[in-house]
């Protein structure tokens, strides 16, 4: 399937894409104003919050992401403390109600812009998209190899590494 996909971002990845396919330098990259977490597909924004979260301890619960659950995006558990959380994943420009979470048990809520709504309950803990940045750089320079390739392409190409980001 092909589909058109539109937007200053995925330009420049493609312009990023094509210089390293080719191996010119066709385009120049503007990374200026580079927003680098809109380059995340739902998936990959989803399975960097699986990774910032297993970082920090967490495990994920393998066979919890299906595709009925459609208020969480996978479960975790805590190993030392016996926690269990759920997760929650927006991109884009599509908000995030922190109230719609305020009955359930611990929360993680990842949207990539940071658009979140309304009172934050106690049992939420939202990812800012500057502590995801954060953590992809540090991983990036501590071991880079262990992040997914795609990641490591789109993290090259926002100049995470270099700090024109972060």
């Amino acid at each position: 399937m092909i589909q058109r996909v539109v937007g200053e971002t995925v330009r420049e990845y493609s312009k990023d894409l094509w210089n390293k396919v080719s191996g010119q330098n066709d385009y120049k990259i503007d990374v200026s104003n580079f927003p680098g977490l809109d380059l995340l597909t739902p998936e990959e924004a989803e399975d960097v919050l699986f990774l910032y979260l297993q970082a920090k301890g967490w495990y994920v619960i393998p066979n919890s992401r299906k595709g009925n659950t459609m208020k969480y995006e996978f479960l975790l558990a805590n190993p030392k403390s016996g926690e269990k959380a759920k997760t929650q994943v927006k991109c884009g420009q599509t908000p995030i109600n922190m109230q719609e979470f305020k009955d359930d048990q611990i929360v993680f809520l990842f949207q990539t812009n940071g658009h979140y709504e309304g009172a934050k309950p106690q049992n939420v803990e939202c990812v800012t998209p500057q502590a995801m940045l954060e953590f992809i750089k540090r991983e990036m320079e501590r071991l880079p190899k262990w992040l997914p390739g795609w990641l490591q392409n789109k993290a090259d190409m926002i100049k995470l590494v270099r700090g024109h980001v972060v």
